[in-house]
């Protein structure tokens, strides 16, 4: 892929909904007109757009959210009570006496 494919690539996803500022506007109008490959790409994107926003999925709730954040607030609990290795351990080269 090309360096310039790239850069458009990155902003197609919000190339049709009209997030873009006027610079990438122009930028990726511009260079869909002469790039298909990239063209392509803006047509499969936005097909599944489309697709999704056909089908879109319902709010789960507030139960759902305040459930989820207890979830995580336990999980990230966990995750911190799990002893951090001591920044004062001597790695193993460290240990070993030199020689001159």
């Amino acid at each position: 892929m090309k360096w310039r494919c790239a850069l458009i690539q990155r902003r197609l996803p919000d190339y049709p909904d009209g997030d873009l500022n006027p610079f990438w506007k122009r930028q990726v109008a511009s260079h869909l007109e002469v790039c298909p490959d990239c063209r392509q790409e803006a047509e499969e994107l936005a097909e599944v757009m489309s697709l999704y926003q056909a089908e879109p999925l319902p709010d789960p709730g507030p139960a759902f959210w305040q459930d989820f954040q207890q979830e995580l607030h336990l999980k990230l609990a966990q995750v911190n009570q799990t002893p951090a290795p001591s920044p004062w351990r001597r790695a193993s080269w460290a240990a070993t006496p030199r020689t001159r």
